[in-house]
């Protein structure tokens, strides 16, 4: 469970909502962002973020738009996020903290390294969205654009990215999803044809795990991997029966690897 209720933090005209777990003097800290149109407060990252406090001081964030921040999303683009997460970093005098991202949060996670180098100590990569959003599938945004707050809709779209049927978090899923206001989603859209990465991954010089299952539907296990295969440091841990929620599914399995990632980092 998280340490107390949900915090707020005024950072770049935005008012941002995180939790803590386990934030105890001596532990090092750990930043999480979650997946597009979800959010890191709450109960679907609860498993993950307890288990992970054990060892770290986590510091759960809501990006600009989602979540317990969903009304501060004027003025959301890439750069933006990367600027909010190292004010938040900051701000919180946290010292190179671990991040750990899952879907649309890694990648923001290696842009906020890329435009702020040394602002991470190392990366666990949940799943993780492209680097180049080139890729991202226009029609699924376009979706969403319309049907954002269509629970009946949304449902077998998010239902299916579960691979334990029938889902007990898509429920908890659609809460996040139908909170977003549609301005982010045309601002995504609008960033979209612009945003890539894939050329300065080799310029992230922490140390990264990668984590994806084969069953995906969302992102294709082979962009995932082109990912792994680009980043100078980095551990690609493939499950053949996980799909692109193994965080919230299998939090036990995500946590033990991360756990064990960290006490010993590739020096390659």
């Amino acid at each position: 469970m998280s340490d107390e209720m949900m915090k707020r933090i005024e950072l770049n005209g935005a008012e941002l909502g995180y939790s803590t777990y386990g934030v105890e003097n001596g532990k090092k800290a750990l930043v999480f962002v979650h997946g597009y149109a979800m959010r890191s407060t709450g109960p679907l990252y609860e498993e993950l973020l307890t288990r992970l406090s054990k060892r770290y001081a986590v510091y759960a964030l809501d990006l600009r738009g989602h979540g317990a921040s969903r009304d501060s999303w004027a003025d959301w683009s890439f750069e933006t996020l990367a600027d909010d997460i190292v004010a938040f970093v900051e701000t919180l005098r946290l010292d190179q903290p671990v991040f750990v991202g899952h879907s649309f949060g890694a990648p923001v996670g290696l842009f906020t390294e890329i435009r702020r180098p040394g602002t991470f100590s190392a990366f666990c990569l949940l799943c993780p969205g492209p680097a180049d959003h080139r890729r991202d599938p226009v029609d699924a945004l376009k979706f969403m654009i319309e049907n954002g707050r269509n629970r009946d809709v949304l449902r077998p779209g998010f239902d299916g990215m579960f691979v334990r049927q029938p889902s007990p978090w898509t429920e908890a899923t659609l809460d996040a999803v139908t909170s977003l206001d549609s301005g982010v989603h045309l601002a995504l859209q609008a960033a979209n044809p612009l945003f890539s990465i894939d050329d300065q991954l080799k310029d992230v010089a922490a140390p990264a795990l990668l984590i994806r299952g084969e069953a995906d539907p969302v992102v294709p296990p082979a962009i995932q991997h082109d990912m792994a295969c680009k980043l100078p440091r980095c551990k690609e841990v493939v499950y053949s029966t996980e799909g692109h929620m193994l965080p919230i599914e299998s939090a036990l399995i995500v946590a033990r690897e991360i756990d064990a990632f960290l006490a010993d980092p590739p020096s390659y």
